[in-house]
């Protein structure tokens, strides 16, 4: 991130659990494009905890579910996109490493009452059903911060086996990132859509649709769907989707 602006005011910002809080979000991502030149966008970092993007206190179906959308909103988005391990295979936060196990600085700086960030550094699960998920060719060999046993159904290996998976979402986004001429250099305009929504378009003929509303937002019946949080963003996105969208 040397020499990018790096937007903090997005990091912190947790919505709360539920539509009610959804406006709140969009105001802040509308006060940041217009008062800002942010040519960095990224979602989590080495320095959050990774629940921390959306309100410590949402779930963890929610979590992924919000990471789908934040994705496609993010890669939407100009400027340069960073993507933090684990963001791809739809990692959460690891919040019950054992005391004697954290190394953040942190822990001990604030007298062992701040666990400090390592719930967001864990390693990337490769393969496997078992730690260390193929993070070391010793399967016996533990790293330094323990993995979730149920990240056996978030290793690289198992998403790339689901066509459906977030790491195929980011794969295919990041391709069209760089295959379609609208989302290379060049602003965004804002489209009008309900209060918790947004509908940002990118020229030529390209449109991003957000719904945070607790009702299905109606696809333009002359779109062509890109590229989806839903499998039923067919004709309309659900509430909590996203969709990409070619227009004409």
């Amino acid at each position: 991130m040397i020499q990018h602006a790096e937007p903090a005011d997005t990091l912190g910002h947790g919505a709360e659990e539920g539509h009610a809080a959804a406006s709140g979000a969009v105001d802040v991502v509308h006060h940041l494009a217009d008062a800002y030149e942010i040519d960095l966008q990224p979602l989590t970092t080495i320095h959050l905890p990774r629940l921390e993007l959306f309100g410590l206190d949402v779930s963890i179906t929610k979590y992924t579910v919000y990471m789908w959308v934040a994705a496609l909103l993010m890669l939407a988005l100009p400027g340069s996109v960073y993507l933090y391990q684990g963001e791809e295979l739809g990692l959460p936060e690891v919040e019950d490493l054992p005391d004697e196990r954290l190394t953040d600085p942190t822990w001990e700086r604030s007298g062992r009452t701040v666990r400090g960030r390592d719930g967001c550094r864990v390693p990337l699960p490769w393969s496997g059903d078992a730690p260390p998920f193929g993070f070391s060719d010793d399967p016996d060999t533990e790293p330094w911060l323990p993995q979730p046993p149920e990240w056996r159904d978030r290793t690289v290996a198992a998403l790339e086996a689901d066509p459906d998976s977030i790491l195929h979402l980011y794969r295919t986004a990041l391709r069209l990132r760089h295959e379609l001429d609208a989302l290379g250099d060049g602003g965004m305009r804002w489209l009008e859509g309900p209060p918790d929504a947004l509908v940002i378009a990118r020229d030529p003929g390209f449109v991003c649709m957000l719904n945070l509303e607790a009702d299905p937002l109606a696809i333009p019946p002359n779109a062509e769907v890109l590229l989806h949080s839903d499998p039923e963003a067919v004709e309309q996105v659900p509430p909590d989707g996203a969709v990409w969208l070619k227009i004409g």
